[in-house]
Formats: structure tokens, C-alpha cells, sequence
């Protein structure tokens, strides 16, 4: 394995422990013991380290070392709101070119998710709904449009922001009725309905229940 996969695998690796509140905002990310855990050396590490600092996920406080950054609930509600509408773009891009079986993999994450939630398996859970909203921006044909998301979806590591919040599962059985809503709409050619969903879908008010 070459250095920049090493590298690829630290970045990855430290996004996912941030993903699933293993990591909290503020937190100081611990270099040796990523090392350690990965079992490789400590330059892949340092560089990845280096690339999240670049992309805003960490904070590189010199003689201190590299922290996760923390988001303010107004910063935390912009983001999402921005989300919301970039997202609900692309999905009405989206609609020229979804075909049925497309359609069948979309309802079996949402059935996969449903059991998610019933057995508590955020992580699972978090990975399922990433893949789903993925799966229909890929057919958004607006490149520009796609890597707006991207930027998002990385730089603030959503999933974060409902982790600790009060009636998790409850608050996903909600938002995985919203993918559901989502298939019939595209489904229909419904797409100013469904951008009005998607574009709610994001809000992120679980903090204040």
C-alpha cells in the first residue's frame, strides 16, 4: 500500500470517528494513538491530519496539536439549511434519470434503515442514509452543484450535529419516513414537492427538543 492510500485510509479513518461521536467537537485527536490503531507510521497520519486541517474539519493549534473544530447551533442550522436546498437540487436533477430498479435500491435502504433504528445501530444507520442521499446525486448531472455538497457534507460532518440529541431514534424514524416521501416523489415527477421536503429534510432543530 502506497503512502498517499495510507494517508487516504488516517483521513478516512478520523473522519468516521468524528461521524460517530467518537471524536466530540473540541477534541483533541490523538496522533499516536491513530497510529497505533491503524498500524501504520506517523507521516501518512501527520498528512491526513494536515488535509482535514486544510478542508476545515480540524483545527491545528501549533504546540498543541490538531482538534476537532466546534460549530456554534446557528452555524450548525445554516449549514443544513444550505444543505437542504443544495440537496433537494440535485435531486430534482436527478429525476430525469432515475429508473425503476433505481428506485427498488432506494426503498431497500430505507427498509434496511428502518431495522437500523430499531435495533439502535446509529453507525449503521449513518452509513445507510449517506449512501441513499448519494445514490440520486450521482445522476445530478450539475458537477458544480455536487461539489457544493461535497464541501458541505465534509465539512461539517452532519451526522455529528444529531448524535447526542434527545430522542436520536426517534427524531431518524422521522427523517427515514422523509426518504420514503422522497422515492414516491420522484417516482410521481413531483420534483417541486419533493424539493420542498428535501430542503426541510436537513433542518437541524433536535438540540432545542
Amino acid at each position: 500500500m502506497n503512502k498517499a492510500t495510507l494517508a487516504e485510509q488516517a483521513y478516512h479513518y478520523i473522519i468516521e470517528q468524528i461521524k460517530y461521536g467518537n471524536l466530540k467537537e473540541g477534541t483533541k485527536v490523538d496522533e499516536a494513538g491513530i497510529v497505533e490503531e491503524l498500524g501504520i507510521s506517523r507521516t501518512p497520519v501527520r498528512e491526513a491530519l494536515l488535509q482535514l486541517a486544510s478542508d476545515d474539519v480540524l483545527v491545528n493549534v501549533a504546540r498543541k496539536g490538531f482538534f476537532v473544530r466546534s460549530f456554534g447551533k446557528k452555524e450548525k442550522a445554516d449549514a443544513c439549511t444550505v444543505l437542504g436546498h443544495l440537496d433537494g437540487l440535485s435531486a430534482v436533477y436527478a429525476v430525469p434519470y432515475l429508473k425503476e430498479e433505481d428506485f427498488a435500491v432506494l426503498e431497500q435502504m430505507t427498509e434496511d434503515m428502518d431495522g437500523f433504528i430499531s435495533n439502535h445501530e446509529f453507525e449503521h444507520y449513518s452509513d445507510m442514509q449517506e449512501k441513499f442521499h448519494e445514490y440520486y446525486q450521482r445522476l445530478c448531472p450539475n458537477h458544480p452543484l455536487k461539489e457544493m455538497i461535497d464541501y458541505i457534507n465534509k465539512r461539517y460532518v452532519l451526522s455529528t450535529f444529531y448524535i447526542d440529541a434527545p430522542h436520536l431514534y426517534e427524531h431518524l424514524a422521522i427523517s427515514n419516513n422523509d426518504h420514503k416521501k422522497m422515492i414516491e416523489l420522484m417516482r410521481g415527477n413531483k420534483t417541486d414537492k419533493l424539493y420542498d421536503l428535501i430542503s426541510k429534510h436537513w433542518g437541524y432543530t433536535v438540540e432545542e427538543d
